[in-house]
């Protein structure tokens, strides 16, 4: 919060009592201060035109995050949510804001290509479902079914009820994870009809080759957490650059200036070292078997920007540790 200095906001002014990462280490989630209801319309809005750019950025679906304490899943909560205007108060009124967004952002893009993250009964950043949690999630799956989005991506702890009544009023594709089962149950909720895909998470970023040990039964890779870390924000960052950069490449098109979009494969940065498991996942991905290095990407951007790569216009070019592919 100190990069931009503007105080936090959430539905109510309630600091969660828990510690953030910073680029200063660990540190106490300062106070928010809670959104005016003009705020939240333009909260809405924001999804709206954030969902239109991803798109036109050459995104193929937008995931609405409603969940893991977010601000849709503060809005959800009775423990988060204190107002008394429109969007909290009953349990109509707290779903309100997951609703609304969910109306403009397929509303934009089209609900074929809009999806929603739900966490019922997860506490992530302190967020308090209470005793109405369960029925303020049935009332919303109600208020979302008709939209006809691809998807609702399900966390699912333990509440089987929940699940099965989530399942009925769902009309179509509902995904499902459930952390901690064993590989033998993974496609239980499928055959049980309960989801339509069973989603995985720390299976896949251990083990890059995941399909095929699951269809040969080859044993599985431990998951080693401190690493995702810094593979998450790596991926995560270089994603962000990659999008920024074909969102800017669009709008210069239109003005008649061909751009050409470098899109690098792992390239060697302080966030990974060569002794680390995160250095090993991603190595393994490559066609090379090792990261980039600056030197080779600043080689490749010489290369477009001279008259040898005149004949390439408007493309997005792999750079595999300076091999372009």
């Amino acid at each position: 919060m100190a990069d931009h200095h503007r105080q936090p906001v959430a539905p109510s002014a309630i600091a969660p009592g828990q510690q953030m990462f910073t680029a200063a280490g660990m540190q106490d989630i300062p106070m928010p201060r809670a959104l005016t209801t003009g705020e939240v319309r333009a909260t809405v809005d924001d999804f709206r035109r954030a969902a239109a750019r991803a798109i036109r950025a050459g995104a193929d679906a937008v995931e609405i995050h409603g969940a893991n304490g977010y601000l849709l899943h503060q809005f959800l909560g009775e423990g988060s949510n204190h107002r008394d205007d429109i969007y909290g108060g009953s349990l109509a009124n707290r779903a309100r804001l997951t609703v609304e967004t969910a109306q403009a952002v397929s509303a934009e893009i089209g609900g074929e290509r809009t999806g929603l993250r739900l966490s019922p009964g997860a506490p992530m950043g302190r967020v308090d479902e209470g005793s109405t949690g369960p029925d303020t999630y049935r009332h919303l799956v109600s208020e979302l079914a008709p939209l006809n989005l691809a998807y609702v991506h399900l966390l699912h702890l333990g509440d089987e009820e929940l699940l099965r009544d989530v399942r009925a009023q769902w009309p179509t594709a509902l995904l499902v994870n459930r952390p901690g089962r064993d590989r033998a149950e993974v496609a239980a909720d499928i055959e049980a009809g309960l989801a339509d895909v069973a989603t995985v998470g720390a299976w896949a970023l251990a083990n890059p080759d995941l399909p095929q040990r699951l269809r040969t039964g080859a044993p599985l890779n431990e998951a080693d957490w401190p690493p995702f870390g810094t593979l998450s924000a790596y991926v995560t960052s270089k994603a962000a650059l990659a999008g920024m950069t074909r969102a800017l490449a669009r709008d210069l098109g239109t003005r008649g200036i061909t751009v050409n979009n470098i899109q690098p494969d792992p390239i060697r940065t302080d966030l990974t070292s060569a002794d680390s498991r995160a250095h090993n996942v991603m190595t393994t991905a490559t066609a090379l078997r090792r990261f980039g290095t600056p030197e080779e990407i600043a080689g490749l951007v010489a290369y477009l920007s001279g008259p040898d790569a005149a004949y390439i216009t408007g493309a997005t070019i792999t750079a595999d540790g300076g091999y372009p592919a």
